[in-house]
């Protein structure tokens, strides 16, 4: 009688153990699973920071306008971005691919084909807007701004640049300064003033900076 239950708790505790083992190695081979197909899934692919700037027909920036950069392949995403004053906008995280750029709500013929590489930053050119930028000068500056500054002022420093500074302005800065430090600079600093500098100028240096100061090319970072 003891041996015969003995073996059939010997058994039964087999079995036990049987199960037991099974449930560990099913266990260790879904582990083992997940563990081999984690690193091995699809990278998300280089991103590309990419930027260009859009202009009316006399090379004028046209500033605050949607723009739209949307794939050639329907596997890739399409972006939208707004221009700032200077015209320039920009789109970020891009995936490598072909690409349409063009201003929206207009003819997406306007645009171009452009292809975004590998580089950590990419400039896709100039993007023509198709036609003449309404410009609304300020009453003050109206009759006395300096016909080629006219012709190049962008629509935004337009409305905010003091007189004097539209009297002399050349029309490199015209075009792209910011309509914030338009209304505070000397004209004598507007005169000369760098373009690559007047696109960052803040109202508070653009009231103490001199012709020195202004004629001087940003840094090279």
């Amino acid at each position: 009688m003891q041996t015969s239950a003995g073996l059939a708790t010997n058994t039964r505790v087999l079995r036990i153990l049987n199960v037991t083992l099974r449930v560990y190695a099913l266990l260790a081979l879904i582990a083992g699973s997940w563990g081999c197909t984690q690193p091995n899934a699809a990278p998300a692919g280089h991103l590309t920071h990419v930027w260009g700037q859009l202009l009316d027909s006399g090379g004028r920036p046209v500033s605050q306008y949607p723009m739209k950069l949307e794939p050639v392949a329907a596997s890739l995403p399409s972006f939208s971005a707004v221009t700032n004053y200077s015209g320039d906008f920009e789109f970020a995280d891009v995936p490598k691919g072909r690409y349409r750029v063009y201003p929206a709500n207009r003819p997406s013929e306007l645009g171009r084909i452009v292809e975004v590489g590998e580089g950590a930053s990419e400039f896709i050119g100039k993007i023509p807007f198709g036609e003449s930028v309404k410009v609304d000068l300020n009453a003050a500056a109206a009759p006395v701004i300096n016909d080629q500054a006219r012709q190049t002022i962008n629509p935004e420093a337009a409305r905010t640049i003091n007189a004097e500074a539209a009297k002399t302005i050349n029309p490199d800065a015209a075009r792209v300064i910011n309509p914030a430090a338009a209304r505070m600079i000397n004209p004598d600093a507007a005169r000369v003033l760098n373009a690559e500098r007047a696109k960052v100028l803040t109202p508070e240096q653009a009231q103490s900076i001199t012709v020195q100061q202004a004629q001087q090319p940003l840094p090279q970072k």
